[in-house]
């Protein structure tokens, strides 16, 4: 566990895999070469991997890293100073649509990210929402 802080927020209707992919779309926009890791990837993946997608949507668990350092100073270091707010650590609760981001520390600059990444997946899960009632069918 990285300790810090924890940033929680809902979505109302909650689809497999859906907070995941948004997640990916967030992150591969704001950290470009970032990297991504989950609980059944062995080594961390870049983002703009054509096999992130795949390796992302299985998980509830979810590690953001702004760069390929940082990842691999996390796995080398840990939690120290100088990996501090490098990585986001999304844990995803399906059964009550529960999202819970760890990061070091609240500091403006990773509030403002977390309020964008919030912002994103809800407008994410709003567009989907429209998207099956416009469409029933296609569920």
């Amino acid at each position: 566990m990285i300790g810090g802080y924890d940033y929680i927020f809902t979505v109302d209707c909650f689809t497999d895999g859906l907070i995941q992919d948004l997640s990916l779309q967030f992150f591969r926009a704001t950290w470009p070469a970032g990297m991504v890791e989950t609980d059944s990837t062995a080594d961390p993946l870049p983002i703009s991997n054509p096999s992130a997608p795949g390796e992302v949507l299985g998980s509830n668990d979810l590690y953001f890293y702004s760069s390929a350092e940082a990842a691999q100073l996390w796995t080398e270091l840990g939690a120290v100073e100088a990996n501090h707010n490098t990585m986001v650590y999304l844990i995803i609760d399906p059964s009550i649509g529960q999202v819970t981001a760890v990061v070091s520390e609240p500091t403006d600059a990773m509030l403002t990210l977390l309020n964008k990444l919030q912002a994103y997946v809800k407008a994410g899960y709003a567009k989907a929402r429209q998207s099956v009632f416009a469409n029933p069918t296609s569920v």
